[in-house]
């Protein structure tokens, strides 16, 4: 009786990471996680931004074209934002493929802008900054780190 071939070794597949960016320094050192993680794996970054107050429910004062005219600013504030993090990334000496880095902007709560990509990429890992917020300032402003750790269906990384 003849033996079975071998198995046929892994297809490598793309790790997939998620940053939630909100523009502060603590979005800045989790985009830099990515990046640094990004450096060890073959991995598709994802940064997305929410602009919290325009999502489902808000009122329809606005035109389409003034909503199109916000979402097209917001793209490019947060492709200057992700370029510039990588030039700076890339000052190391290290040198990225930016086509995968990706931008994507949201509207509605950050919880769920975050998450839904996330489900939609099938991220493997979901990276967001955290202020730091304890005791009652946590408990009134709330965190959207620790929602996200809480509801995410991967790993989370959170920086500080």
């Amino acid at each position: 009786m003849p033996s079975a071939p071998p198995p046929a070794p892994p297809v490598p597949q793309t790790y997939k990471i998620v940053v939630g960016i909100d523009y502060s320094e603590q979005s800045k050192r989790a985009l830099r996680a990515a990046l640094d993680f990004a450096l060890f794996r073959d991995a598709q970054i994802y940064g997305v931004t929410v602009a919290e107050g325009y999502g489902p429910g808000r009122p329809a004062v606005e035109s389409n074209e003034m909503h199109q005219a916000f979402h097209d600013e917001a793209q490019r504030t947060l492709d200057r934002f992700i370029a510039a993090e990588i030039d700076d990334f890339e000052k190391t000496g290290v040198r990225l493929n930016r086509k995968r880095v990706a931008a994507a902007v949201d509207f509605g709560k950050p919880l769920d802008g975050i998450l839904a990509l996330a489900e939609d990429v099938h991220a493997d890992l979901i990276v967001i900054g955290t202020h730091g917020k304890k005791g009652l300032e946590r408990l009134l402003v709330g965190s959207v780190a620790s929602a996200v750790l809480g509801h995410a269906h991967c790993p989370v990384l959170i920086t500080r």
